[in-house]
């Protein structure tokens, strides 16, 4: 009986004596299963100390049954992500971890989220709703980076939900408009006079600017700024009310604040108008996620 329980031993021990270290293959494996073969090893080794081989055999059995439990999670984890997560849901290219999508993927991440550093991409959940693997995108200086995490749990019923809906053109054309808008400064002209007290719209505003002098050298400025409304645009631009304008350049000073010659692109109601419409459709897309949600668990919970 000494020699079974000894032969039972010795296949389970160094099993069981790895799992004390950090596996880069298995970055899943958490403290608590660390503690519970310790445990396992720890229990097994004294019995044998102490000649109790039958139990020894027995607890053997029940470690095998405990590592295979974590080999077979591992074989459906790999084929999981190579199923579900082996493209990126955003831009479609090959996902690895720390992925990082393109620009244009990037300003729509960016209003998605809606001002938040992470959000999550793709879920697979058990039956209980715990989450076994999570794609999220988290912010990471200027840029959104995808990362997968995984926890061990009950994987016997589980469902992958992708939480990123598809983007439309539309989507894809208020982003850029969007972005493209906030790169301009908003400005409410008021009637004025240039050095030769002819009738110019102006305005003086606290800023934070980037413009080329008289040389076509490039400056930031803060601190006040003379904004004057380019003399082609005049005729069609009212006083009192906000517009989005380009810095052309500047043409002077006065006082030793800069005057910069603006160009009028828009009415700043243009870019309320497109983020209110981009709020709509984020809304839709919310809409959608949770009546997906409720349909697979809905189904799961027949099936359960």
């Amino acid at each position: 009986m000494r020699q079974k329980a000894e032969k039972a031993k010795r296949v389970v021990e160094g099993p069981l004596a790895l799992m004390r270290f950090l596996r880069v293959d298995r970055p899943w494996i958490t403290d608590e299963l660390r503690s519970r073969a310790k445990n396992i090893l720890d229990d097994i080794t004294q019995s044998f100390k102490e000649g109790q081989y039958s139990y020894v055999i027995d607890e053997v059995k029940a470690a095998q049954a405990f590592l295979r439990t974590l080999d077979l999670f591992d074989i459906w984890i790999k084929e999981t992500l190579e199923k579900e997560y082996s493209a990126c849901p955003i831009c479609g290219e090959t996902l690895k971890d720390n992925h990082c999508c393109s620009d244009v993927w990037q300003n729509i991440l960016a209003s998605r989220a809606g001002g938040l550093s992470e959000m999550e991409i793709k879920v697979t959940e058990n039956e209980n709703g715990c989450s076994i693997i999570s794609l999220s995108a988290q912010k990471i200086g200027n840029e959104f980076k995808l990362k997968t995490s995984i926890q061990y749990c009950s994987w016997t019923e589980f469902t992958t939900v992708n939480l990123w809906t598809e983007v439309t053109d539309r989507e894809k054309e208020l982003v850029s408009q969007i972005v493209r808008l906030l790169k301009l400064e908003e400005i409410v002209f008021k009637e004025g006079y240039d050095s030769n007290k002819k009738k110019q719209l102006k305005a003086f505003k606290e800023a934070k600017v980037i413009f080329k002098d008289q040389h076509g050298q490039t400056f930031k400025y803060r601190g006040e700024v003379i904004f004057v409304c380019d003399r082609w645009s005049e005729d069609h631009i009212y006083t009192g009310i906000p517009y989005l304008c380009q810095l052309e350049r500047q043409i002077g000073t006065s006082n030793s604040d800069p005057v910069i010659i603006v160009n009028p692109v828009c009415s700043a109601s243009r870019l309320r108008d497109s983020q209110k419409e981009l709020t709509t459709l984020r809304e839709e897309h919310v809409a959608l996620i949770i009546e997906e949600l409720q349909e697979k668990f809905s189904r799961m919970s027949v099936k359960v």
